[in-house]
């Protein structure tokens, strides 16, 4: 992971989103403020931290992240490409992903009251005790990866259909 990369980690961890727009960063504070520091740091990696949320970044990462699971999991191409596609949508949704409040599951978007629920890893929440145990779960879970996938296709990348180290169609 290379310094840009840790520092938009930071800025998600204090619940910050970051995007690149027409060449500029634009960071919208979550529910505590940007830390000063972290805003300096911000300003003097500027040029590394958009070439990271770039498309051409998003690609590379994908084949590096599929050569790494061929070659270091010995696994077939086609599985290696879907576990580095899975790592992406993760990244993705991690950086752009909707945060429901803290009141409202993310699955059915009805509120949590006194209900189980389950905290995500996202810092999101889901009921738990409805007919199967996990249904408002697999809903967000369904929801956010599609989102995900939709925004890792806007920047021109394909899960399936394309060789993830020539770019090639196959």
């Amino acid at each position: 992971m290379n310094g840009a990369e840790k520092l938009i980690d930071r800025l998600v961890e204090v619940g910050a989103k970051i995007e690149a727009t027409n060449g500029r960063l634009v960071v919208r504070a979550g529910a505590r403020p940007v830390p000063a520091e972290l805003v300096r740091l911000l300003r003097e990696a500027k040029a590394e931290v958009l070439a990271t949320l770039s498309p051409s970044w998003w690609r590379r990462q994908f084949a590096v992240r599929t050569i790494d699971h061929e070659l270091g999991g010995a696994r077939p191409h086609d599985d290696a490409a879907r576990l580095a596609w899975g790592e992406l949508e993760c990244r993705w949704h991690r950086l752009y992903g909707e945060r429901i409040p803290e009141w409202q599951c993310a699955g059915c978007g009805e509120p949590i009251g006194g209900r189980a629920a389950l905290s995500m890893g996202d810092g999101n929440r889901a009921h738990l005790d409805d007919a199967s145990g996990l249904e408002c779960v697999i809903a967000y879970g369904k929801r956010w990866r599609g989102t995900a996938t939709a925004g890792l296709r806007a920047m021109d990348l394909s899960a399936s259909g394309e060789d993830a180290v020539t770019g090639d169609r196959r």
